[in-house]
């Protein structure tokens, strides 16, 4: 069971990120009516089943959609339990990351592996992701252009997911 201080502490720092990342200039939230009947619907499971992760990683298959295919070595689709209550959404893959195919395996994954520990879970408890599916070269930010053509495929995950709880990492996650 998660330790209920320690979880109202990692929230509270979270907000506290939260805050830091709006005073830092962040333009604002996406309103769009597909993420307001997101909203609309949290809390409460699907009458009807949901599309599952296979097949939304099916439909993004081999993706050319936009300038990030022609730098990747790996699609990194996301990871973790497909109805977990917790989803950490990072900003786009590493190197590393780009690399093994999987989402937050570099420095940044074993920060986030600790924080996850820290809070009496495991990675394979959570499900993580990327608002971008393909490594931006040089580890610069995901473009607008990049984060519109991805967020499709990563509302349907998080659709697909479910989860009670989002812990967005990065300020073109948030």
């Amino acid at each position: 069971m998660v330790d209920a201080r320690r979880f109202i502490q990692t929230i509270d720092e979270v907000s506290r990120s939260l805050r830091d990342v709006a005073r830092s200039g962040t333009a604002g939230v996406d309103c769009s009516p597909a993420t307001l009947e997101v909203l609309a619907g949290w809390g409460q499971r699907p009458l009807s089943r949901p599309e599952s992760l296979a097949e939304i990683r099916t439909d993004l298959g081999d993706c050319r959609r936009c300038k990030l295919c022609s730098s990747r070595t790996r699609i990194v689709f996301g990871q973790g339990n497909p109805r977990a209550r917790l989803m950490f959404i990072g900003e786009g893959p590493g190197q590393d990351e780009d690399r093994a195919g999987e989402p937050f395996v570099g420095a940044a994954g074993q920060l986030l592996t600790k924080i996850i520990e820290a809070i009496k879970l495991t990675r394979a408890a959570v499900y993580i992701a990327n608002v971008v599916k393909c490594r931006p070269p040089g580890n610069r930010q995901p473009e607008p252009d990049e984060i519109g053509t991805c967020m499709p495929f990563l509302e349907r995950q998080i659709a697909s997911i479910h989860p009670t709880h989002i812990c967005l990492l990065g300020a073109c996650a948030a």
